[in-house]
């Protein structure tokens, strides 16, 4: 998720205010991203807006390239801006970096399903680099500071808080799964071979990713 330099999270009401002519973060060129702050019948949260740089200042356009007008973007206001996650020599961390992903059982009575991924080589380091960065130290609750989104077309299909500084190329999403719905996540995530931005966001969804 895009921050200020001192960490405040940024939010549409944000970029449509009169004074703003870039980005807030301007190390990052790419789209921002603003979807559905509720899921739709299938659980995920497509986009409503793209805000993007031109030549002649920030443009604000739907799906279709299409500009979007004032009077729509208002009902978007608390719709954070959500950037490319990428490591600290600037990759993108990616589904391409996806060792494997299987859908699973865990928890106390290894019961409760869950999504266990596994990183190759070099999606280890980037993951755990932006990991260092979005860990809580103080394990508080569901945070939109520490949450890390994963998407596909542009559709949000989960957003995990971080709860450790380092996974060492495994980790677990845990929440509110059922057998169904990890599976799919996990096979969404096996088909992401091709490049699926893994994008720093934020959502209601309680999804833990766990050590």
């Amino acid at each position: 998720m895009e921050r200020t330099s001192t960490g405040t999270l940024i939010y549409l009401k944000d970029y449509l205010s009169a004074n703003v002519t870039g980005f807030f973060d301007p190390a990052e060129t790419g789209n921002r991203i603003f979807v559905n702050t509720e899921p739709d019948a299938s659980g995920t949260r497509g986009p409503v807006v793209f805000l993007t740089m031109e030549t002649n200042g920030l443009k604000f356009a739907d799906a279709d390239g299409n500009v979007v007008d004032n009077a729509t973007l208002q009902k978007y206001n608390e719709t954070p801006s959500w950037i490319v996650s990428r490591g600290d020599d600037g990759t993108a961390l990616t589904g391409a970096l996806l060792e494997d992903v299987q859908p699973n059982l865990g928890g106390p009575a290894n019961n409760i399903p869950q999504v266990d991924i596994e990183w190759n080589a070099q999606g280890t380091v980037i993951f755990d680099e932006i990991a260092a960065r979005l860990y809580d130290p103080l394990g508080g609750l569901y945070n939109l500071k520490y949450v890390l989104g994963i998407f596909l077309d542009n559709t949000l299909l989960s957003a995990p808080k971080i709860n450790s500084s380092s996974f060492d190329g495994i980790g677990t999403i845990s929440g509110n799964f059922t057998i169904a719905s990890a599976e799919e996540l996990a096979n969404l995530l096996k088909s992401a071979a091709l490049p699926v931005p893994v994008i720093i966001v934020t959502t209601s969804t309680v999804a833990q990713l766990r050590k």
